[in-house]
Protein backbone atom coordinates (compact mmCIF):
# COMPACT_ATOMS: atom_id res chain seq x y z
CA UNK A 1 0.00 0.00 0.00
CA UNK A 2 1.35 3.39 -0.64
CA UNK A 3 2.53 5.62 2.06
CA UNK A 4 1.85 9.24 2.23
CA UNK A 5 3.77 12.05 2.87
CA UNK A 6 3.15 15.20 4.98
CA UNK A 7 2.33 18.14 2.26
CA UNK A 8 4.90 20.31 4.18
CA UNK A 9 7.60 18.42 2.14
CA UNK A 10 7.51 19.96 -1.17
CA UNK A 11 9.99 21.81 -3.27
CA UNK A 12 10.38 25.47 -3.42
CA UNK A 13 13.02 27.86 -4.30
CA UNK A 14 12.58 30.72 -1.86
CA UNK A 15 15.00 30.27 0.69
CA UNK A 16 13.24 29.46 4.84
CA UNK A 17 15.02 30.34 7.96
CA UNK A 18 15.91 27.41 10.26
CA UNK A 19 16.22 27.07 13.79
CA UNK A 20 19.10 29.79 14.93
CA UNK A 21 21.42 26.91 16.19
CA UNK A 22 21.40 24.57 12.80
CA UNK A 23 21.70 27.66 10.45
CA UNK A 24 24.85 28.90 12.74
CA UNK A 25 26.35 25.16 12.45
CA UNK A 26 25.68 25.07 8.85
CA UNK A 27 26.27 28.62 7.66
CA UNK A 28 26.52 28.48 3.58
CA UNK A 29 28.35 25.45 3.38
CA UNK A 30 27.16 23.02 0.94
CA UNK A 31 26.63 19.28 2.47
CA UNK A 32 25.03 16.37 2.05
CA UNK A 33 22.04 14.89 4.52
CA UNK A 34 21.30 11.34 5.82
CA UNK A 35 18.34 10.89 8.06
CA UNK A 36 19.12 7.33 9.80
CA UNK A 37 19.15 5.59 13.24
CA UNK A 38 21.96 3.55 14.74
CA UNK A 39 20.68 0.12 13.32
CA UNK A 40 23.64 -2.05 11.42
CA UNK A 41 21.55 -2.24 8.50
CA UNK A 42 21.64 1.55 8.25
CA UNK A 43 25.15 0.78 6.82
CA UNK A 44 26.57 4.38 8.99
CA UNK A 45 30.01 3.05 7.98
CA UNK A 46 29.71 3.20 4.74
CA UNK A 47 28.04 6.87 5.21
CA UNK A 48 31.60 7.53 7.02
CA UNK A 49 33.91 5.92 4.74
CA UNK A 50 32.26 7.76 2.29
CA UNK A 51 32.57 11.13 3.51
CA UNK A 52 35.90 11.13 4.16
CA UNK A 53 36.68 10.11 0.57
CA UNK A 54 34.55 13.33 -0.59
CA UNK A 55 36.40 15.56 1.37
CA UNK A 56 39.45 15.00 -0.21
CA UNK A 57 37.97 16.48 -3.22
CA UNK A 58 35.47 18.91 -1.53
CA UNK A 59 37.39 19.93 1.91
CA UNK A 60 34.03 22.30 2.59
CA UNK A 61 31.47 20.06 1.93
CA UNK A 62 29.60 19.06 5.54
CA UNK A 63 28.15 15.92 6.68
CA UNK A 64 24.92 16.87 8.24
CA UNK A 65 22.84 13.63 10.13
CA UNK A 66 19.90 13.32 11.36
CA UNK A 67 19.44 10.70 14.56
CA UNK A 68 20.46 9.90 17.71
CA UNK A 69 23.85 9.91 19.27
CA UNK A 70 27.26 8.15 17.19
CA UNK A 71 27.64 4.69 19.28
CA UNK A 72 31.36 4.34 20.16
CA UNK A 73 32.65 2.40 17.52
CA UNK A 74 30.97 4.75 14.95
CA UNK A 75 32.64 7.46 17.11
CA UNK A 76 35.95 5.73 17.08
CA UNK A 77 35.95 5.38 13.89
CA UNK A 78 34.74 9.60 12.82
CA UNK A 79 38.01 10.14 14.70
CA UNK A 80 40.10 7.61 12.79
CA UNK A 81 39.20 9.35 9.44
CA UNK A 82 39.80 12.95 10.90
CA UNK A 83 36.05 14.02 9.74
CA UNK A 84 34.80 15.04 13.14
CA UNK A 85 35.06 18.60 11.87
CA UNK A 86 32.99 18.41 9.18
CA UNK A 87 30.26 16.31 11.04
CA UNK A 88 27.13 17.91 12.22
CA UNK A 89 24.33 15.63 14.16
CA UNK A 90 20.85 16.99 14.94
CA UNK A 91 19.25 14.45 17.78
CA UNK A 92 16.04 16.46 17.51
CA UNK A 93 14.93 19.17 14.75
CA UNK A 94 11.56 20.70 13.97
CA UNK A 95 9.92 19.67 10.61
CA UNK A 96 10.21 22.57 9.01
CA UNK A 97 14.10 22.79 9.49
CA UNK A 98 14.11 18.85 8.30
CA UNK A 99 12.37 20.28 4.94
CA UNK A 100 14.59 23.35 4.65
CA UNK A 101 17.47 21.10 5.11
CA UNK A 102 16.23 18.56 2.08
CA UNK A 103 15.54 21.23 0.12
CA UNK A 104 19.01 22.77 0.61
CA UNK A 105 20.62 19.37 0.30
CA UNK A 106 23.51 19.21 -2.20
CA UNK A 107 22.54 15.01 -1.86
CA UNK A 108 20.71 13.03 0.77
CA UNK A 109 21.92 9.26 1.32
CA UNK A 110 20.67 6.67 2.38
CA UNK A 111 23.35 3.49 2.72
CA UNK A 112 21.26 1.34 4.44
CA UNK A 113 21.47 -2.54 3.14
CA UNK A 114 17.85 -3.45 4.09
CA UNK A 115 14.89 -1.12 4.66
CA UNK A 116 11.02 -1.44 5.55
CA UNK A 117 9.95 1.27 3.74
CA UNK A 118 12.37 4.64 2.75
CA UNK A 119 9.83 7.53 3.79
CA UNK A 120 13.01 9.83 4.03
CA UNK A 121 13.83 9.19 0.24
CA UNK A 122 9.98 9.74 -0.16
CA UNK A 123 10.43 13.23 1.85
CA UNK A 124 13.65 13.67 -0.14
CA UNK A 125 11.91 13.79 -3.90
CA UNK A 126 9.27 15.50 -2.46
CA UNK A 127 11.13 18.38 -1.65
CA UNK A 128 13.35 18.21 -4.92
CA UNK A 129 16.58 16.37 -3.50
CA UNK A 130 19.23 14.56 -5.36
CA UNK A 131 19.30 11.13 -3.51
CA UNK A 132 21.75 8.66 -3.86
CA UNK A 133 20.87 5.00 -2.26
CA UNK A 134 21.44 2.07 -1.56
CA UNK A 135 20.75 -0.55 -4.73
CA UNK A 136 18.26 -2.67 -2.92
CA UNK A 137 14.88 -3.67 -4.23
CA UNK A 138 12.85 -2.02 -1.69
CA UNK A 139 15.14 1.31 -2.41
CA UNK A 140 14.28 0.86 -6.36
CA UNK A 141 10.54 0.42 -6.19
CA UNK A 142 10.30 3.73 -4.46
CA UNK A 143 12.57 5.62 -5.91
CA UNK A 144 12.32 4.68 -9.70
CA UNK A 145 14.23 6.34 -12.24
CA UNK A 146 14.53 9.48 -9.57
CA UNK A 147 17.49 8.06 -7.12
CA UNK A 148 20.76 7.05 -7.98
CA UNK A 149 21.49 3.98 -6.85
CA UNK A 150 25.21 2.70 -5.72
CA UNK A 151 25.88 -1.04 -4.21
CA UNK A 152 25.53 -1.87 -0.85
CA UNK A 153 28.66 -1.74 1.07
CA UNK A 154 31.17 -0.22 -0.94
CA UNK A 155 32.17 3.96 -0.34
CA UNK A 156 34.54 3.86 -3.12
CA UNK A 157 31.69 3.46 -5.18
CA UNK A 158 29.37 5.68 -3.42
CA UNK A 159 32.05 8.35 -2.95
CA UNK A 160 33.27 8.44 -6.98
CA UNK A 161 29.30 8.71 -8.00
CA UNK A 162 28.97 11.62 -5.27
CA UNK A 163 31.90 13.42 -6.74
CA UNK A 164 30.69 13.04 -10.36
CA UNK A 165 27.30 14.17 -9.17
CA UNK A 166 28.86 17.20 -7.31
CA UNK A 167 31.14 18.00 -10.03
CA UNK A 168 28.00 17.56 -12.42
CA UNK A 169 24.79 18.30 -11.23
CA UNK A 170 23.01 17.50 -14.42
CA UNK A 171 23.65 14.01 -14.36
CA UNK A 172 21.35 13.79 -11.70
CA UNK A 173 17.91 12.65 -12.37
CA UNK A 174 15.96 15.57 -13.46
CA UNK A 175 14.12 17.93 -10.83
CA UNK A 176 10.16 17.22 -13.20
CA UNK A 177 11.66 13.25 -12.98
CA UNK A 178 12.16 13.45 -9.11
CA UNK A 179 8.98 15.12 -8.44
CA UNK A 180 6.34 13.13 -10.83
CA UNK A 181 7.75 9.95 -8.84
CA UNK A 182 6.68 11.66 -5.60
CA UNK A 183 2.91 11.71 -7.33
CA UNK A 184 2.90 7.36 -6.43
CA UNK A 185 2.99 8.79 -2.53
CA UNK A 186 -0.01 11.41 -2.81
CA UNK A 187 -2.89 11.38 0.19
CA UNK A 188 -5.46 11.23 -2.59
CA UNK A 189 -3.85 8.18 -3.71
CA UNK A 190 -3.43 6.38 0.00
CA UNK A 191 -6.78 6.92 -0.03
CA UNK A 192 -7.74 5.02 -3.34
CA UNK A 193 -5.89 2.30 -1.94
CA UNK A 194 -7.92 1.80 1.28
CA UNK A 195 -11.14 2.15 -0.33
CA UNK A 196 -9.79 -0.62 -2.91
CA UNK A 197 -8.53 -2.80 -0.44
CA UNK A 198 -12.20 -2.23 1.14
CA UNK A 199 -13.77 -3.44 -1.30
CA UNK A 200 -12.19 -6.28 -1.99
CA UNK A 201 -12.75 -7.69 1.40
CA UNK A 202 -16.44 -6.87 0.83
CA UNK A 203 -16.80 -8.65 -1.99
CA UNK A 204 -14.98 -11.82 -0.83
CA UNK A 205 -17.70 -12.25 2.54
CA UNK A 206 -20.24 -11.72 0.32
CA UNK A 207 -21.34 -15.24 -1.28
CA UNK A 208 -21.72 -15.81 -4.98
CA UNK A 209 -25.04 -15.63 -6.55
CA UNK A 210 -25.56 -19.36 -7.26
CA UNK A 211 -27.35 -19.62 -10.22
CA UNK A 212 -31.44 -20.50 -10.27
CA UNK A 213 -32.68 -23.96 -11.10
CA UNK A 214 -35.26 -24.54 -13.41
CA UNK A 215 -38.00 -27.43 -12.62
CA UNK A 216 -39.74 -28.47 -15.66
CA UNK A 217 -42.67 -30.64 -15.13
Amino acid sequence: MPLKISPEFSFSKEILHMTTNIQQQISHRPFILNISGNLQRKRLDVLLETYARLRYHHPELLLVRIGPQWEPEMQARIERLGIQHGIRLFSKIEQQDLVELYRRAAIVLMTSETEGFAMPLIEALACGSVAVVSDIPVLREVGGNAAVYCPVGQPEVWADTIHHLLNHPEAAPSLSVRLNQVKNYSWSLHAATIAQAYQEKIRSHCPTPQPLEVVTS
